[in-house]
């Protein structure tokens, strides 16, 4: 595909992922959810790439929904059929995100609004600028909340904080949503992707086997009683002890060296 809305970027292990619509604050339309979505997969069927970063170009992460759009379709009288697309585009690209074992880090350059913000928080670490501003604006413009934003969000920060931020789409920064437990960390504007890409790499140089089962474990964990993700804890640690990795791990320890792991 030839991306019109965005930037892929690899510099293996690493693949950045940059939304490129900076005039319109990276809005999300129908075309940019599309080369989103091809983007990731390309990455995930990448065995190169082993860490992917989301974020966006000039002075915002993404606003959301493209409000122009919305408005457009308003005037011509099929919002519904609007919203339907667009919503069928974006949790697709959401629950790849979130089901995928490769790591994916949100980095919150700027504005993360909406849509927008609730794509991040599938994200498995998410960083932010010290200067962003994070809204779950969607009451803005008298939507409920969507892409995921229901189920993430409260188990995050608790159901009331959540509806709070939902009820008033009121914005925070980057301090506060770090107090919530919104993001991970933030950084200094300054250095923002000079310690994206530090933190990626690190992810990077760790055991890709091991890293994504955990991140399925803990997906499955939402689901499952505590003797069943026992069980599934243990199957997989099985199978883990077979790899190359897990013996290339345990022999640098006694090495005194950094492991190199090749995900086998």
């Amino acid at each position: 595909m030839d991306y019109q809305n965005i930037i892929l970027e690899e510099k293996t292990p690493i693949a950045i992922i940059r939304i490129n619509r900076p005039k319109v604050l990276n809005a999300l339309n129908k075309d940019t959810a599309n080369e989103l979505d091809n983007a990731f997969n390309n990455c995930l069927n990448n065995d190169k790439i082993r860490v992917i970063i989301l974020t966006g170009q000039g002075r915002a992460f993404s606003a959301g929904g493209d409000v122009k759009e919305f408005k457009k379709a308003i005037d011509e009288g099929i919002q519904a059929e609007f919203i339907s697309e667009l919503t069928k585009i974006l949790h697709k690209l959401s629950y790849s995100i979130r089901t995928m074992e490769k790591p994916v880090i949100a980095a919150i350059n700027g504005f993360a609004m909406g849509a927008a913000l609730n794509l991040a928080l599938a994200c498995d670490i998410i960083i932010a600028a010290d200067t962003a501003k994070l809204s779950e604006a969607f009451a803005n413009v008298g939507l409920a909340v969507d892409n995921g934003g229901t189920y993430l969000l409260p188990r995050l920060i608790g159901r009331a904080k959540a509806l709070e931020l939902i009820f008033t789409g009121k914005t925070i920064d980057a301090k506060e949503a770090e107090r919530l437990g919104l993001i991970n960390f933030y950084v200094p504007e300054a250095e923002f992707d000079k310690e994206i890409e530090e933190f990626a790499l690190k992810l990077a140089n760790g055991p890709p086997l091991a890293i994504g089962t955990s991140k399925k474990l803990i997906e499955e964990g939402y689901l499952n009683d505590f003797k069943t993700q026992l069980s599934k804890e243990r199957a997989n640690q099985i199978e883990i002890s077979k790899t190359e990795d897990f013996k290339e791990g345990v022999t640098a320890f006694f090495e005194k060296r950094s492991p190199n792991y090749k995900g086998k």
